[in-house]
């Protein structure tokens, strides 16, 4: 009767809250009056540490997601950031390389019209030496005929009477002046040649000038350009 009536003290009234058992009893304190059930204060406190650490925990699972995240951010920003400047500066390469080509290129034009115009030089001095040659030849024909003709007249006008080699000598001179004087005034001497005359043909065959019919001591081959 005893345990009977224990056992019916322990149930729970009709419609009232169960009555919390031995493992309950250490989290919750059942309040007969109410009928409720009460965690205690120690209860209270642990879930919050728990609360407390769970809420840590995701925080720290967020920040550590957040972080990964922002660093992929950072790295896939550097990459392309990489790959731009790359890109310009190997543009930029192109455009130096296809400038030196184009100033290689301008050299190289420079020096081959450089090595023809020295070709085309040497040319026109050889030619111009040829014909100061060809200039002093007759200057040095007509000095040397002058001074004779000179001496000639010299002689004949200290002698007192005329000989048949003075006569003689004065008719050279007279041809040798006829020969070398000008062939439009014929008044000076001739000291200009006019080029060119003949071909490479009739200048082999020529044996005399066929305008002045002087005869040929030399030749000269012209370049006309």
């Amino acid at each position: 009767m005893v345990a009977t009536t224990r056992e019916q003290g322990k149930r729970r009234p009709a419609g009232g809250p169960p009555i919390p058992t031995a493992n309950a009893s250490l989290f919750f304190t059942y309040d007969e009056a109410t009928h409720l059930l009460t965690p205690p204060t120690s209860s209270i406190c642990v879930w919050r540490v728990v609360f407390d650490r769970r809420r840590c925990l995701v925080d720290a699972v967020q920040a550590e997601r957040m972080r990964a995240g922002l660093e992929e951010a950072q790295r896939r920003h550097v990459r392309a950031l990489v790959a731009a400047v790359a890109c310009a500066t190997m543009g930029r390469v192109r455009a130096a390389e296809a400038k030196l080509d184009r100033a290689r290129c301008h050299n190289s034009e420079l020096e081959e019209k450089l090595r023809q115009i020295s070709a085309e030089g040497q040319a026109w001095m050889g030619v111009a030496k040829s014909h100061e040659a060809l200039l002093q030849s007759p200057c040095a024909v007509t000095a040397v005929a002058a001074a004779t003709r000179k001496g000639d007249a010299k002689d004949a006008q200290s002698c007192c009477f005329k000989t048949p080699g003075g006569a003689a000598a004065a008719t050279a001179a007279d041809a040798v002046s006829g020969a070398t004087s000008c062939k439009a005034c014929h008044v000076t001497e001739a000291s200009v040649p006019l080029l060119p005359c003949l071909c490479d043909a009739c200048e082999a065959a020529a044996a005399a000038c066929p305008v002045c019919t002087a005869t040929k001591n030399a030749s000269v081959h012209v370049l006309l350009s």
